[in-house]
């Protein structure tokens, strides 16, 4: 079981809450390797400016991106805790809504699964790994996309 938790004072966001905790937590039971339990993570919707402060931070590089991963450490093998945090930037998932002429809402959810993914010890890092991550990430977003009605 997941719980999520929403951090960040954006109104912006809150019409799509319900969306990304829809996203998360319909497709956790379906990823094979997730750790057993109650589990929690936490999603962080802000603009631009935090996410390039904490991109810069933590990765090196105070370019603005769309979505980051902060694994809590957590042993998976505990029967619950927390996975730890995703953050998203609203104004990045804006321009790549709009580019790809699709909501917001689904786009936050994207990244918010794709965030999920990466707490989960999906990586990105290459070409081959990328391909794979964004094609089970894709399986993932088709699998209940019906129950999304709207977002698109």
């Amino acid at each position: 079981m997941l719980k999520i938790l929403f951090a960040g004072n954006e109104p912006r966001a809150a019409a799509h809450l319900c969306d990304i905790e829809t996203v998360l937590m319909e497709s956790f039971p379906l990823i094979d390797n997730r750790p057993e339990g109650e589990w929690s993570v936490t999603v962080l919707l802000t603009g631009s400016e935090e996410i390039s402060h904490l991109h810069g931070r933590f990765f090196g590089d105070a370019s603005d991106t769309d979505v980051m991963s902060f694994p809590s450490g957590d042993d998976p093998h505990d029967d619950g805790g927390y996975l730890g945090d995703i953050a998203i930037s609203l104004d990045v998932a804006t321009a790549q809504a709009q580019l790809e002429r699709h909501s917001l809402g689904r786009e936050l959810s994207y990244l918010a699964l794709h965030g999920l993914l990466h707490l989960l010890g999906y990586r990105d890092e290459d070409e081959m790994e990328r391909a794979a991550m964004l094609e089970f990430q894709d399986a993932l977003f088709a699998a209940w996309k019906h129950k999304m009605a709207g977002l698109d």
